[in-house]
């Protein structure tokens, strides 16, 4: 990352970059030294070889061609194994699983410990980005921030996945898509279950 570069050091990797992104190839040691107004062509080797130690540039024999690296990111990539609990049905129902099984994920992302998946089963959460067999992660919770995605029991008991925004006594539960209308219903007819913060989905093969 460039915070980890001096000025002189940024400004010759700004340069690089610029000159790459518009001639398609790097600039010459003499060309560089001209710009920068180096005293010798060894000032310009010195810094250059300060920017490939740093891992921003590679330096290729013996050609000495100039090509630009992206440094190695720094990731805090925690494995977590949810419960799959149940489908979430077209119903807006939820059935549990018999068998609680455990799903890894991958994520630096941090996670509380009681968050569960749940599976959508056919196509009515289309509105919601949601497909078949799709598993969200659900963090359970009873109180939701404006604009988060929610799990919500209705005064119907279905539940259905929608945009949290509360209205004095009444709740506004906003699809995800701008062609639905919201749903705008009295807060003593709304429960919140959880709030729903990711979804694993399983692509096919082929």
């Amino acid at each position: 990352m460039q915070q980890d570069l001096t000025g002189k050091e940024k400004q010759l990797y700004n340069y690089l970059k610029n000159y790459i992104d518009k001639h398609e190839n790097a600039p010459s040691f003499s060309e560089i030294q001209t710009y920068f107004g180096f005293a010798s062509l060894s000032s310009v080797y010195k810094y250059l070889q300060v920017l490939k130690k740093k891992g921003f540039i590679q330096i290729n024999s013996p050609s000495r061609m100039i090509s630009l690296t992206a440094p190695v990111k720094k990731t805090n990539t925690r494995i977590y194994h949810f419960p799959l609990i149940g489908d979430l049905t077209d119903d807006g129902e939820i059935e549990h699983v018999s068998t609680i099984i455990k799903v890894p994920y991958g994520s630096d992302r941090k996670f509380s410990s009681g968050c569960f998946l749940l599976k959508v089963t056919g196509g009515n959460f289309l509105e919601a980005g949601l497909i078949h067999e799709d598993l969200i992660i659900v963090e359970p919770r009873s109180e939701a921030i404006p604009g988060e995605a929610v799990l919500a029991k209705l005064y119907n008991d279905q539940f259905t996945i929608k945009k949290f925004q509360p209205k004095s006594a009444y709740i506004r539960l906003d699809s995800f898509c701008m062609q639905v209308e919201p749903m705008l219903i009295l807060s003593e007819e709304v429960s919140i279950h959880g709030v729903v913060l990711g979804v694993i989905r399983k692509y096919p093969l082929g």
